[in-house]
């Protein structure tokens, strides 16, 4: 079970090459754009009874007007959190234009009920890599390193009218001095208040102090989402 979840984690992550040819969530200058939260419509419940193919369901999760992938800017720094459902995991790990319905049955009893995010840092001027970003030498990058690989995941969190959920299941993606950028890749157990319409995603940043990262997701564009076609 801990392979399959494993894998969950990493969907999207060595495979650029599937989802390079999704263009709806990005603007002229090829990043996502930031869209606030209060600008972003409800996804409506008809949504629920569309059938699109795994590339389609791709396409349609990274478009920022779902509310699954958002952006926020923070001083230099730009966050990025993307929902995963589990059909947008599936189609990731499967990388083809159709999957039969007793592959889905069995990937969807492999990858479990968890919450999965991808949450990104990118600092504007950063010159190769993240933890690179105005370090002081090589001890502070050594920190930021272990920060990163093992000490991050505790301050992630959940956060619901009744619950606050830690993150259970954690990867951080290094790339070293290929991209400007860090990637995390999260696991949470699912909320139980169901009555709430609203959550926070929150990240605390203790290396380039930016403080409390806030994202607040409507349970409703969680739950009104197309459905993944099978064959």
């Amino acid at each position: 079970m801990r392979r399959f979840i494993y894998k969950v984690l990493c969907a999207g992550a060595c495979c650029g090459l599937y989802i390079s040819c999704t263009n709806v969530s990005l603007n002229e200058t090829g990043e996502t754009p930031v869209i606030p939260y209060d600008k972003i419509e409800p996804n409506s419940p008809a949504l629920k009874d569309n059938y699109i193919s795994p590339y389609e369901y791709v396409e349609w999760v990274k478009n920022p007007e779902h509310n699954l992938n958002r952006t926020k800017e923070i001083n230099e720094f730009t966050f990025t959190l993307l929902n995963k459902p589990l059909d947008y995991i599936i189609s990731i790990d499967q990388r083809k234009e159709s999957i039969t319905g007793s592959e889905y049955t069995k990937l969807k009893n492999e990858f479990g009920d968890l919450m999965y995010f991808d949450f990104t840092i990118e600092a504007a001027k950063a010159p190769t890599e993240l933890l690179k970003y105005k370090v002081s030498g090589e001890a502070e990058y050594q920190r930021r390193v272990t920060y990163f690989s093992y000490e991050m995941q505790k301050d992630f969190s959940l956060i619901d009218d009744l619950d606050t959920l830690p993150c259970i299941l954690f990867h951080y993606e290094r790339t070293y001095d290929i991209v400007p950028y860090g990637k995390v890749l999260l696991g949470f157990n699912p909320l139980k208040n169901i009555s709430g319409k609203t959550f926070e995603f929150m990240y605390h940043d203790k290396v380039f102090n930016n403080g409390y990262i806030k994202f607040t997701i409507r349970k409703s564009d969680l739950e009104n989402i197309p459905k993944l076609k099978t064959v």
